[in-house]
């Protein structure tokens, strides 16, 4: 006889950054809605559904590292997910890039690499190197991108990013050997 929309406020009180979830059975309709109405950040169906679990724990935990930062050499992993849980991951992956050019920056480089060599294989990425180039530009920094030479013929198919220059790896894009 709990009611858990007053628990969750109380909840909220002594936890106001934590992330509160619902759990609705299938037969519920609106359950987005019902969740959101009652303040819940997101919901839960049961039977639970491994791919919302795995979305749920990427949004929340974030248990995929999707950038991995070495000095002013910017590795983008491999991600999934479903369309919508994408569209999150390319933002907060431009987010992450920006950080990371911001303390390159910081720390005297003169080059960025962006090594795409392990990331996904989507034209989304365009959007990226475009961001990624821009802020790279506004700090003074040059960058290089390092990926395989057919997604370098992709990417400079494209007239944002056709005069860049593209590596074959992160290595030879900090010692400029071209492609």
């Amino acid at each position: 006889d709990v009611n858990t929309v007053a628990l969750l406020s109380q909840l909220r009180a002594l936890q106001p950054t934590a992330a509160f979830l619902a759990l609705f059975m299938r037969n519920i309709e609106n359950k987005a809605q019902l969740a959101r109405d009652q303040g819940f950040d997101a919901y839960l169906e049961k039977p639970f559904d491994p791919v919302k679990i795995d979305d749920f724990l990427e949004e929340y935990f974030q248990t995929h590292e999707m950038l991995i930062v070495d000095d002013n050499v910017l590795q983008v992993s491999d991600f999934a997910g479903n369309t919508e849980r994408l569209e999150k991951n390319y933002l907060r992956l431009a987010k992450l890039i920006e950080d990371a050019v911001g303390k390159a920056a910081a720390a005297c480089h003169e080059i960025v690499v962006l090594d795409l060599t392990k990331s996904p294989d989507s034209p989304k990425l365009v959007n990226v190197i475009v961001k990624t180039n821009a802020r790279c530009s506004d700090m003074g920094l040059v960058l290089r991108i390092a990926t395989a030479p057919e997604l370098a013929d992709f990417y400079k198919g494209y007239k944002e990013t056709k005069d860049l220059p593209f590596f074959k790896t992160a290595e030879e894009a900090l010692s400029n050997q071209a492609a």
